[in-house]
């Protein structure tokens, strides 16, 4: 469960800029591992030139862990979507993350060996038909540096798409394959296997606004200034160390309410 707050303007017909602020707390129903509260905030930039959708952006989050290590991120990136056509088009995007683990869960002394600086990369191609469908495909690549080789790995991926708008919202199918393999063993853990993560994540998300969904709702609010959200992620890790392998889902369900300060 969680609160965001975002102010966005216009600074001009091609042109805008926007603020995030959120909290999040994440809780789950078996132990106590990735539990935890997300302090979060981003400012982004987005400007339209040419065929070009440009969107620079930087970012910092905090976490406040339960039963692991604290960890603050700052971050910069930037998105761009080329249009060849009215049905297709080409996406790229990079970005940089450097994160500190700066507090402990337990009294140990706090170990730098996880600090690490995190760079990624993708190309896509975007297809629509029929002016309600949209297929996706994506490639990347994710390479994190830490100071200690068994926490550094490099990540290729694969990510395919399907979008379908639909009376009542837009209805999204999502599924992304990404192999980490880690650069070190260790050697408490094991002494001859490297670890090598295989990630297969599943995305299904329904969103758009409530009075469609809810068409009773549409007199509570008649110019459809409220949206809502429903997303489902389910991620299978199969790793070559056994004890990083799981099955981990989050469902969520999210009502957002504009607001134009200019009226």
């Amino acid at each position: 469960r969680g609160k965001s707050l975002t102010i966005g303007k216009n600074i001009d017909e091609t042109s805008a800029i926007s603020f995030n602020a959120g909290v999040k707390i994440n809780t789950q129903n078996k132990g106590n591992t990735y539990v935890n509260d997300l302090v979060s905030g981003s400012v982004s930039y987005s400007k339209i030139f040419g065929k070009n959708y440009f969107i620079p952006y930087a970012f910092y989050t905090r976490t406040n862990e339960r039963s692991e290590d604290d960890l603050n991120s700052r971050g910069i990136g930037f998105n761009n979507t080329y249009n060849i056509n009215k049905n297709n088009s080409i996406s790229y995007s990079s970005s940089f993350a450097s994160t500190k683990y700066d507090e402990k869960a337990s009294t140990d002394a706090v170990s730098d060996d996880k600090n690490n600086d995190t760079s990624t990369g993708s190309i896509g191609y975007n297809h629509t038909f029929s002016d309600v469908n949209l297929i996706s495909t994506k490639i990347s690549y994710t390479r994190k540096d830490a100071k200690i080789g068994y926490n550094s790995y490099d990540g290729p991926g694969l990510n395919i798409g399907y979008t379908r708008v639909l009376p009542f919202g837009m209805l999204k199918l999502d599924k992304t394959y990404q192999t980490n393999s880690y650069r070190g063993k260790n050697k408490i853990i094991h002494t001859v296997i490297n670890r090598k993560d295989e990630i297969e994540t599943s995305l299904i998300q329904l969103s758009g606004r409530l009075s469609k969904l809810l068409p009773f709702l549409k007199e509570l609010d008649p110019n459809g200034e409220i949206f809502y959200s429903l997303k489902h992620v389910e991620t299978d890790t199969e790793s070559t160390l056994l004890n990083n392998s799981a099955i981990r889902k989050n469902t969520s369900f999210n009502i957002i309410k504009r607001f134009s300060l200019n009226e």
